[in-house]
């Protein structure tokens, strides 16, 4: 049987709407949005974590350094100098070594261009009737601490 010429069927068949290309197009663009997200928050998760562990050991070494220096100094009386050796940087980027103002931490504050953070240590030594002073920057190296236990004074430098 013939069909009239004015039923014509089309056959749409794998022929795609515009609306179809927007769905999409949007459906793949908050697909790679959320990768990229993934990803950064992954990288700075990581960035901070290694930051914090680094900074925590430096500021600890520091503590335990002067914590050593005092007793051995407290046992001579004398003058006393002791050599830091650190890492010229954290994650590639420097920092600074530095006591609390109360004088009961050693703190580590990592510079970078729009962030700066600022870790801590405890610092445990036979007399609280210490003064402590100066700072260390990263780099370059060649820092000392320098006990007086005459006059009561740490100086980092």
């Amino acid at each position: 049987m013939r069909r009239s010429g004015s039923q014509k069927r089309y056959n749409e068949e794998g022929v795609a709407s515009s609306t179809e290309y927007i769905l999409l197009l949007g459906v793949s663009t908050m697909i790679f949005t959320a990768i990229c997200i993934g990803v950064n928050s992954f990288e700075n998760t990581a960035s901070s974590d290694s930051s914090y562990a680094s900074a925590t050991r430096i500021a600890a070494y520091v503590s335990d350094l002067i914590s050593d220096a005092v007793l051995c100094a407290g046992e001579d009386n004398g003058e006393m100098s002791v050599e830091i050796e650190l890492p010229e940087r954290i994650n590639g980027m420097t920092y600074m070594v530095y006591p609390s103002e109360d004088g009961k931490r050693i703190l580590v504050r990592i510079n970078s261009p729009g962030l700066e953070k600022e870790y801590g240590y405890p610092l445990i030594t036979a007399s609280d009737s210490l003064k402590l002073s100066g700072s260390v920057i990263s780099y370059p190296k060649g820092h000392m601490i320098r006990i007086d236990p005459a006059a009561g004074s740490v100086t980092i430098s």
